[in-house]
């Protein structure tokens, strides 16, 4: 999998937030999925933060789909539910991806849903965020967003 030269949200991302703090996600969502069984789908603007600076994924259990929103061999040769880590800048784009994901045949409402909020301040559009995934009965989800708090250690240096 490459990410395309035309829009790489990642790099804006890393510039706009501490490294660290990503560093600290994607710690997270290694220890507690990357080893399960559970297949992983993946927006492929957020390879890089999960997977280090490696732009290519060769693990049978992470699926990555492309920017537009393209199913890209999603294929699960066991039962268990993938865990989805997607990326959405607005609760329109995120019911757009979840509307074409439900349509694959990995969906599940069982499975586990990490929504990455990519702009700045995108903690403002929890709310909304959230209420998206609970009409499609997605309980097990998580909206992690970043808002600019200059006392914070994480906090980008301005």
């Amino acid at each position: 999998m490459s990410l395309r030269g035309d829009g790489k949200i990642l790099d804006k991302i890393v510039l706009q937030n501490s490294q660290s703090a990503w560093n600290k996600m994607s710690e997270l969502i290694k220890l507690c999925f990357s080893e399960r069984t559970n297949p992983v789908v993946i927006t492929d603007d957020l390879v890089d933060a999960i997977y280090g600076l490696s732009r290519d994924i060769d693990h049978p259990n992470v699926n990555v789909i492309d920017r537009n929103y393209q199913a890209r061999q999603i294929t699960i040769f066991n039962r268990t539910y993938p865990t989805y880590i997607l990326s959405a800048n607005s609760a329109s784009q995120l019911k757009n991806l979840l509307h074409v994901l439900k349509s694959s045949p990995t969906w599940s409402i069982n499975s586990v849903f990490f929504i990455i909020g990519t702009n700045a301040g995108s903690c403002g559009d929890a709310s909304k965020m959230l209420q998206v995934l609970w009409k499609l009965n997605l309980i097990s989800a998580f909206y992690v967003c970043y808002e600019l708090n200059e006392s914070s250690a994480l906090g980008p240096r301005i």
